[in-house]
């Protein structure tokens, strides 16, 4: 069973506030990128105790092996792309231009 089969169907995975809705509009982020982030995505700290979530370069590899071609293509145009995380409630989207550094 891959990684996407263990989370619960019924779960929404993309609770998106009006901010990150606004936000993943205009960067062309579409709801299936930012599911896939929420699936295979690593944590880090953020501010007032948000989580930053994005897909490291490193474990696209195993990644590719769970998903169709279509959002293995999908995914590697967006693989900078991080979402900011609250109570599992996404509250913003965005590129990254820096590294992301995990404590």
């Amino acid at each position: 069973m891959n990684r996407a089969e263990q989370i619960d169907q019924d779960a929404p995975l993309y609770n998106l506030s009006i901010h990150a809705k606004k936000r993943a509009s205009q960067r062309g982020i579409s709801k299936k990128i930012i599911e896939l982030i929420q699936i295979y995505g690593e944590e880090a700290p953020s501010s007032h105790g948000c989580v930053i979530k994005f897909i490291p370069k490193k474990e696209l590899g195993f990644i590719y092996s769970d998903l169709t071609k279509d959002e293995q293509k999908m995914l590697k145009d967006k693989v900078n792309t991080y979402i900011v995380e609250s109570d599992g409630f996404v509250i913003t989207t965005g590129h990254r231009y820096k590294k992301i550094i995990k404590h």
